[in-house]
Order: structure tokens, then C-alpha cells, then sequence
């Protein structure tokens, strides 16, 4: 990878919360010719967003100087104008760097050869064109990836974020670092940019794909950088060098069941260990915490005609379930665990494990919003 030493080069750091992206950020920002940002609440989205949805519009291209006509001729022009603009493709990729340029490249940054920033919440889901984005702005961007065993995330974060207690956040929390961290892999194997992927690992003992970035841009370790990689205030972080990969240990035994029915799969594919089993799931059902378990309140089935439904004794409403909802619903009534639940749903209409787990999330997420669960999983009660 060449970079011209005449060129300011951008860097951009992206990864899931709580892997290691202000570790990275600390670490070159320490060089003298270096600045990378901090996070920005993630606006690039909207502004990529407005950007493709004129970008994708074929009738804003099709007269571009039709504009200049009118300004050179009093004559009447009978072009249609409807869609008459100033600006061409090539202007408008122009006229959003200049904007992005005015906020990261401040007074041009002078001394500074290399510039970018870190952001953690870019590519949470499929519609984000946020790297399709920076990719036609600055082509020869680097982009980072920084990815961290998954359940050694979750931990992270449990230990940093107070307010998540659900089984619904839990499950969202995985949800999120699976779609996240498989859309940055997908980039990174595209072939479209230069993108390195770094593991936390290789960050935290100045190995493998950390070290070829920095001979990439030309730089070594030195004092500084492995003043930051011994500080823990550096790394944000109370726990020390030898345990960074055991975080997952604090980890409740429900947390550990829903993140690994989530992202056990994705997490071993990106050469990460799951924990033992002994740790996230017990071969014998009975054997299951009672904090899996749902209890359902003010329901009862009734038959409508042709079509079952659960009414709402409280207020009256009623919804109508479909054979899957109903055999949930009657496992939930059983106090059966949610694993149990997904294992019985499968066998019993031949599904896969994946489409079972869909199914239940679904049919709980709809129970829980209409206040026919007594108590979702309270995970700090453990």
C-alpha cells in the first residue's frame, strides 16, 4: 500500500463499543504528525444518507448545464426545468468533502499528515451507507477495523452502562454487535478499500495487523506508545494485561445463554473462543435459572370464529396468534425457559434453531409491549 508523502492521508477507526477503537485512537494520536478525531454522535448517517438519496436520482442529471444556458441568454427556454441544478456528479461528491474537510481538516492541519477519527455506532444495521460514503469522498482512505470477542464486549459493557436489565436490552446488545462487526467484515473483504482488522488481542500485545498498520503509515513503537499500552487509564480499563481476554467471566449465567444463542456462531467464525460449555448452558434443562422464565397476566385464549386469540382481561383488547404464537404462549403458561421454549418450537414444526429464536423474540417482544408478561428477565437479580 503506497501512501504519497505530498497528500494528507485520512485514517478512520470504526468498530463495535467497548473493543479497543480509543486504544487505537490514544496510541496514534501520540505520533507528532497524527490527529484523529473523537466520536460525533454518528452524523455521517443522515449526511450519507441525504447525499445517495439525490445521488440515486436519475432525473436530477439529465440537463446539469442547463443552468449555465440560462444564465447566458435572455432568450425564453422551453427545457424543461423542473429539475434544473448547479451542481453535477462530480460537484457533488466535491461539495460534501468541502464540508467534511471544514470540520475534521480544521485550518488544513498543517503539521498533520495523517487525520480521521473513531466512531463505535457507524453500521448498526444495512441501511448505513456511512463507509460506501467516505469511500467516494477519499478513495484512498484507511479504514481500521477494530473487532473484540464478542462476550468479552458484552462484559465490557455491563460494566459500564448502567440501565441495561432486560432480557430485551441483552438480546439487542448482541443483535447489534453480530450485524455490526459481520457488516464491517463484509467491507473489509470487499476489495473496494484499504482496511486493515485488527484484533483486540493483537492491540493490546502490539502484534499481527496492528504493527503492519503502523509500518503502513510509516511509524514504530516507541516510548510513548507503550507508555499508553501499560497505562490503564490509557486503555480505559481496571483489569490488567493478563485477564483482557477473561472478561466474559464476569458475566452472569443468563447474560452468557443469550449471547451465545445470539453470536456464539459469528463469534468462533472471527477466531474468537466461546466460553466452556459448562459456562453458558446447562446440558439438563431443570437445571435452567428461574430468571429465563416469563409469567404471563391478564391473558386467556378464546376461539373467534376460525381464529384463536389472547384476550386482555385487563382492558378488553385482544390479538390474534398464529400456530407458533399459540404453541409459545402455552409453554409460557408451562414456565418453561426460553431455551426450552426455542428447542420445542423447532422440533415441533421442523424449523431451524435460528428461525425458532426469531419466532419467540418476536412473539415475546409483542407480549412484553402489551403487558402480558408479569416480569421480563431481570438480569440483575442474579
Amino acid at each position: 500500500m503506497h501512501i504519497n508523502s505530498n497528500q494528507k492521508q485520512p485514517i478512520f477507526i470504526l468498530g463495535s463499543p467497548r473493543s479497543g477503537t480509543t486504544l487505537l485512537q490514544r496510541l496514534l494520536n501520540s505520533y507528532k504528525d497524527t490527529l484523529i478525531w473523537g466520536e460525533h454522535a454518528q452524523f455521517l448517517r443522515d449526511l450519507s444518507s441525504a447525499f445517495y438519496k439525490v445521488w440515486s436520482q436519475p432525473s436530477i442529471w439529465r440537463n446539469q448545464k442547463l443552468w449555465q444556458k440560462k444564465l447566458t441568454t435572455n432568450k425564453e427556454n422551453r427545457s424543461l426545468q423542473a429539475w434544473m441544478n448547479s451542481f453535477d456528479r462530480r460537484r457533488w461528491i466535491q461539495h460534501f468533502k468541502d464540508f467534511l474537510d471544514n470540520i475534521f481538516l480544521i485550518q488544513k492541519l498543517p503539521d498533520k499528515r495523517y487525520w480521521g477519527f473513531k466512531e463505535v455506532k457507524y453500521l448498526f444495521d444495512v441501511n448505513d451507507r456511512t463507509i460506501e460514503f467516505l469511500y467516494k469522498l477519499y478513495p484512498k482512505a484507511i479504514f481500521v477495523f477494530v473487532i473484540r470477542n464478542g462476550f468479552d464486549v458484552l462484559a465490557s459493557i455491563r460494566k459500564r452502562v448502567s440501565g441495561v436489565s432486560s432480557y430485551f436490552d441483552i438480546e439487542f446488545l448482541c443483535s447489534r454487535w453480530k450485524t455490526q462487526n459481520l457488516l464491517f467484515r463484509k467491507w473489509h473483504r470487499s476489495g473496494k478499500i484499504q482496511s486493515f482488522w485488527i484484533c483486540y488481542g493483537d492491540l493490546i500485545r502490539a502484534h499481527g495487523e496492528f504493527i503492519r498498520l503502523l509500518k503502513t503509515v510509516g511509524k514504530c513503537l516507541g516510548g510513548d506508545q507503550h507508555a499508553i499500552l501499560k497505562s490503564e487509564k490509557g486503555r480505559g480499563s481496571s483489569f490488567s494485561d493478563a485477564s483482557y481476554h477473561d472478561r466474559w467471566k464476569t458475566l452472569p449465567q443468563n447474560w452468557l445463554d443469550i449471547a451465545y444463542q445470539c453470536f456464539g456462531g459469528v463469534n468462533k467464525k472471527f477466531g474468537f473462543k466461546n466460553p466452556p460449555v459448562a459456562f453458558y448452558a446447562s446440558k439438563n434443562k431443570g437445571e435452567l435459572s428461574d430468571n429465563h422464565c416469563f409469567t404471563i397476566q391478564n391473558g386467556m385464549i378464546k376461539r373467534m370464529r376460525d381464529k384463536t386469540v389472547l384476550w386482555n382481561l385487563k382492558n378488553g383488547d385482544y390479538y390474534v396468534l398464529n400456530k407458533s404464537a399459540l404453541f409459545i404462549f402455552k409453554l409460557l403458561k408451562r414456565k418453561k425457559s426460553i431455551l426450552e421454549i426455542i428447542d420445542d418450537l423447532r422440533v415441533h414444526f421442523k424449523i431451524s434453531k435460528e428461525q425458532a429464536r426469531k419466532d419467540v423474540f418476536a412473539v415475546l417482544r409483542k407480549f412484553n409491549q402489551t403487558s402480558f408478561l408479569k416480569k421480563a428477565v431481570s438480569l440483575h437479580e442474579i
